[in-house]
């Protein structure tokens, strides 16, 4: 497995689509964000968002291939599904705490064989649109007693309208709570066979 952190393109999904996926997103019917399963819990002191499931193919036709390109020069997963989408909103105090997307211990993915692999995050505001709401990791590498290593990694660029950032699921990660304005963003995963 390629211990890979991240890779990122700015402007990665062009402004005028980021404000086409805004306009549809923001008509969709949401709910609050769950942990666990698709049917999850509510868990407010740990993820406090709204959010809807898109399945647009308008929408997958720009994330696709460069999903595609980055993992078939950098990661190299065995990948063979796209989940729908999550659109996702977060007001002032909102936040998801540390998680991971990899679920591979869902009875209905150890069940086929699956796990997330690759997430996708797209901010779709503007930074001067809200204040606070930065993405964290914590990297893949690890210290020798297990630990993760220190520093944590944000990058204000990952901020930025339309910017295309692809991580391991297996990849702790955060959005601190958004203390101004709102912050949108669209989600996504590939997955596919379990690592080995």
């Amino acid at each position: 497995m390629l211990l890979r952190d991240y890779v990122f393109w700015k402007q990665g999904i062009p402004p005028h689509i980021c404000d086409q996926i805004l306009k549809y997103g923001t008509q969709l019917k949401s709910e609050s964000g769950k942990i666990g399963t698709a049917t999850g819990t509510t868990k407010k002191d740990v993820r406090d968002s709204q959010i809807s499931w898109v399945n647009a193919k308008w929408i997958w036709d720009w994330i696709l291939d460069p999903v595609r390109r980055a993992n078939e020069s950098i990661f190299k997963y065995n990948i063979n599904e796209v989940e729908d989408a999550q659109f996702t909103k977060y007001t002032a105090g909102q936040f998801y705490d540390w998680h991971v997307d990899i679920k591979e211990d869902e009875p209905d993915n150890i069940a086929k064989n699956y796990c997330r692999k690759l997430s996708i995050i797209i901010p779709l505001s503007d930074p001067s649109e809200y204040e606070g709401g930065n993405i964290e990791f914590r990297s893949l590498h690890c210290s020798p007693d297990g630990k993760y290593a220190p520093p944590l990694i944000s990058k204000d660029e990952f901020k930025e309208k339309g910017t295309l950032l692809i991580f391991p699921s297996i990849i702790w990660h955060r959005v601190k709570p958004v203390t101004k304005g709102t912050r949108y963003s669209l989600v996504a995963w590939w997955g596919g066979p379990f690592f080995t």
